[in-house]
């Protein structure tokens, strides 16, 4: 069973069997807690695998173990009878107070992906130069794949000969070779000492397997015993005798020391391996065993009860030092979108957490003092090691925050203007975790912090990835008055609100959310006297972002945003801004699903001119972002590189959400204009608006129509007009009672009228009989139907043709008949969606005429049969208000309505269970047998 967890959590196929394996392993553990260090002697060569997806599993195993694993508490000796090695030993760990930054970076060699072994050529002894240069010229003759050239009659060689692989290298001797970081802080005693022992087992087995025999060396017993430091290598095996857990939860009281310090000493070696698979593997294993058995580090039975706490927080602050190490010489990185990956440095920093939150605060304070000097060096790979550490401190002790801010806030703050966007972009991930305390304390930090990325924000393009942090940052910031109250307008705002209508466009919805809630307060802002003119374009972005918006999330907040942007913005400058493109709105939101927006319509943000200095200082791309985004084709619902499928879903969601932002600009572009006095001759701004709308419900695009009835639905809901148009409310009324063909489907139907008329004149001409629609130009979709039916099918197998010539007509009556159904169902599914629509808009109107048969039955339909919920939900709450304002009426057909949705709410036996009729006499019998107990 072991063997196959243990494969599975190799080769699982996904991530889910591998972390049920994992999870497997810790099981195994709880069952038969003896197998505790086997178990993670196994797990740890996994630990170590090349492949991503094996670590994370065996990180994971390695806390599923740990997890059924009793705490280690041991009791300290009463009176002070510890030995000088074991003294020795807790002197021997890492100390803040002794511990030198400059002499690490000096004599320890960078981290690196790997040592370097892969490169180096195999160096065959047996084989003379000119066999070497040729055996070089085959394998570039393989790689180039012009190793099966000469069978073309093409001959290689005259591209290159073997003395272009004659390479002299010259050799520069250099003055100091610098060690592993492992070397240069060197192992604890106990760990040296263990690595003493094993070498000498080492020396043991292969003795006996020599069965006494001496070999050729001259190096004495004693020399063997003490093996160069730099040989020292901790094998995956658990050390003899170790204590294990009994069945009872508990630990042999025969242990003496910690007996989890084997594995993390390993791991606290491999964490300084050349390999990044091995740094990584080993960092993952370390966070969770200092999360689930942090406690226990560090503590032993030989230590007097008053030392022990002692011990404990002096080896917490060695591994502390060891993993800020790794952050400082760490330079294995990647980068996607241009943004770095740097999985070792963040999976150390993420254990860095777990060790910090075990420590005392005067201690947490001196590896604060140590991560800020990381800030003060050159490589940027170090400030962003030491950056990543300063974050996830500051994420796990919150209690802290207080003492730790000030001391760390002047660095942070600069390194938010650090010329690697991505160190910046970490700085902004620290400062993000202090924004509540900022405001209740530091509230000049705060402002500080603000007026920094308002400068920055604008220099920075939209792969930037300090974007991820700034613009979420900065909208934190916005959002607290205490803050937002004291900086200085206008300029400052002008240049960052330009800047945001980019970052509308993100790649990341984190930093699309973040820039329309920092839209969102903007307007709030004291002494802004320039939002009037950046209100027009500040609606068009965020109405454009509404319909292509893809995320539903996103949507929300979209709808929010222009609803507090337009409440809070001044009457006159919401009309200026709104008025001139109202038409231009409704036209994006009647938008056909597969048909792309005209780029003329929309608005691109411009990007904002860098500073000349700037472009040397923060990192840019060659290609303007706005530029690309400009070729990309938007739908409603999303971009071109969205899923077809998952576009249209989005769409009527989209179209909905549009609708609703109109209806709450409806009822501010009918109000009349602070400038404007208005006289009897002219017209009512609701008189103008009305007659935009009519425009749309003359026409006969059930798109049109339906955005039409939204928008009114909405604005009649939010504020209804007293009195209610009446030329918009006669012609609503029309268009609900009026059958017409769709525009949606006039190419459908011009060529299926034009296929029908030439299926009759074949039908004709083999003198078969048909239906009297002859005389007809124009045939209804109905008629086409029934010419196309079952009975000419019927008719056509009857006729007396040729097989083949009554196989054609059939076919084609089949192609023709499966059309005319599908275009018959869009016209039905359009009539629906279209007709509930401008009856819910009747409605929220408050007109309802005399015969309510054409408002009831669009929206009953509309609650059976629509597929979006969304309209469907619509619908009811548009019927409850029609229920609501027929209570008092005469005849209320409330009881009709209701026994209606009875009747359609149990259609279904599924659902709604039939439930059998029973007769009166067998009621009488049970109630007289129910009171026969009672």
């Amino acid at each position: 069973r072991l063997d196959r967890l243990f494969l599975l959590l190799e080769n699982g196929s996904s991530a889910v069997t591998r972390r049920a394996a994992a999870n497997q392993l810790g099981e195994v553990q709880r069952l038969h807690p003896h197998e505790l260090h086997n178990l993670l002697a196994n797990v740890t060569t996994h630990l170590q695998s090349v492949v991503w997806d094996t670590r994370i599993a065996a990180g994971i195993a390695v806390e599923a173990i740990l997890k059924n694993v009793p705490q280690w508490k041991p009791i300290g000796q009463t009176t002070c009878k510890i030995g000088p090695d074991e003294w020795h030993c807790q002197n021997n760990w890492l100390s803040c107070d002794s511990f030198n930054l400059q002499t690490i970076l000096s004599d320890s060699a960078h981290l690196m992906g790997s040592d370097g072994k892969e490169y180096d050529t195999q160096n065959d002894a047996s084989r003379n130069d000119s066999e070497k240069l040729a055996k070089q010229c085959e394998l570039v003759n393989s790689k180039l794949g012009l190793d099966k050239t000469a069978q073309l009659g093409f001959d290689p060689s005259n591209l290159y000969t073997p003395d272009d692989f004659q390479i002299e290298i010259k050799i520069e001797p250099q003055n100091k070779k610098q060690m592993n970081v492992g070397d240069v802080v060197g192992l604890s005693c106990r760990e040296a000492n263990r690595a003493r022992r094993k070498a000498r087992q080492a020396i043991l087995k292969q003795r006996s397997r020599d069965k006494g025999s001496v070999g050729p060396s001259n190096q004495s017993v004693d020399d063997e015993d003490e093996p160069d430091r730099k040989k020292i290598k901790l094998d995956n095996t658990p050390p003899e005798n170790v204590a294990v857990p009994d069945n009872t939860g508990c630990w042999s009281p025969d242990a003496v020391h910690w007996p989890l310090d084997w594995f993390c000493s390993q791991l606290l070696t491999s964490i300084f391996s050349p390999l990044w698979e091995v740094r990584h593997g080993a960092g993952t294993a370390l966070r969770h065993l200092l999360k689930t058995h942090g406690c226990s580090g560090g503590k032993s039975t030989n230590i007097p009860e008053e030392k022990m706490e002692v011990s404990h927080q002096s080896w917490l602050e060695d591994i502390a030092l060891r993993l800020v190490c790794v952050l400082t010489l760490d330079r294995f990185g990647d980068f996607v979108c241009d943004q770095v990956v740097a999985p070792v440095r963040e999976t150390c920093a993420q254990a860095l957490g777990s060790v910090v939150i075990l420590m005392q605060p005067d201690r947490i304070i001196k590896v604060l003092n140590v991560l800020l000097q990381l800030l003060k060096q050159e490589d940027w790979e170090t400030r962003h090691g030491g950056l990543l550490g300063v974050k996830y401190m500051f994420a796990v002790r919150q209690d802290l925050l207080g003492q730790l801010l000030p001391i760390s806030f002047d660095s942070l703050h600069k390194a938010l203007s650090d010329p690697v966007d991505d160190v910046g972009a970490v700085a902004g991930g620290a400062l993000a975790t202090a924004v509540d305390l900022m405001v209740l304390k530091h509230p000049d930090s705060g402002l500080a912090v603000l007026k920094t990325l308002c400068a920055l924000i604008p220099e920075q393009d939209d792969l930037t990835p300090a974007a991820n942090t700034f613009v979420p940052l900065l909208s934190q910031l916005l959002l607290k008055p205490e803050i937002s109250s004291k900086i200085e307008a206008d300029e400052t705002i002008g240049q960052l609100v330009k800047r945001l209508w980019s970052l509308l466009q993100h790649n990341n919805s984190s930093v699309r959310r973040a820039a329309l809630e920092t839209l969102s307060v903007i307007p709030n802002q004291q002494g802004l006297t320039t939002w009037g003119s950046l209100l027009q374009p500040t609606l068009r972005h965020i109405f454009q972002r509404g319909l292509i918006e893809p995320l539903p999330t996103i949507s929300a907040t979209v709808e929010e945003v222009w609803s507090n942007i337009i409440h809070n913005s001044d009457l006159a400058d919401v009309l200026v801004a709104a008025c001139p493109f109202m038409t231009g709105w409704l036209c994006l939101a009647m938008q056909p699903t597969k048909l792309p927006f005209d780029p003329s319509l929309l608005i691109q943000a411009t990007p904002l001119t860098k500073l000349q200095d700037c472009g040397s200082k923060r990192g840019s791309n060659l290609l303007d972002c706005n530029t690309i985004n400009c070729d990309i084709k938007q739908y409603i619902g999303g971009t071109e590189t969205i899923a077809q499928e998952t576009r249209e879903e989005n769409a009527l969601h989209a179209r909905c959400m549009a609708t609703r932002m109109l209806g709450v600009l409806s009822t501010f572009i009918v109000q009349p204009s602070p400038a404007i006095t208005y006289t009897s001759e002219m017209e009512s701004p609701i008189d103008c608006y009305v007659k935009v709308l009519l425009v749309y419900l003359s026409s006969k695009s059930a798109l049109q129509r339906l955005v039409v009835g939204l928008v009114v639905a909405e604005w009649a809901k939010r504020c209804p007009p007293n009195p209610p148009p009446s030329a918009l409310v006669n012609r609503i009324l029309q268009c609900v009672s009026e059958i017409v063909y769709y525009d949606e489907i006039a190419v459908c139907y011009t060529r299926l009228l034009q296929d029908t008329k030439d299926f009759i004149a074949l039908l004709k001409h083999y003198k078969l009989p048909t239906e009297d629609f002859n005389s007809q130009n124009v045939l209804t979709l109905d008629q086409m139907e029934k010419i196309c039916g079952e009975s000419v099918a019927h008719t056509l197998y009857k006729a007396k043709l040729r097989p083949k010539i009554a196989e054609t007509l059939q076919e084609r009556r089949k192609i023709i008949h499966a059309s005319i159904v599908a275009t018959l169902t869009d016209q039905n599914m359009l009539s629906v969606m279209t007709q509930a629509a401008l009856s819910g808009a009747i409605v929220m109107l408050g007109n309802l005429p005399e015969n309510l048969h054409p408002i009831v039955k669009p929206l009953m339909d509309s609650i059976k049969y629509e597929e979006n919920e969304e309209l469907q939900a619509l619908a009811a709450h548009h019927l409850t208000k029609l229920v609501e304002m027929c209570v008092n009426r005469t005849p209320c057909p409330n009881n009709k309505i209701i026994t209606n949705l009875c009747t359609y709410l149990r259609c279904d036996p599924e659902f709604t269970p039939k439930i059998p009729v029973i007769s009166i006499k067998v009621l009488r019998f049970l109630n007289m047998f129910t009171n026969a107990f009672i």
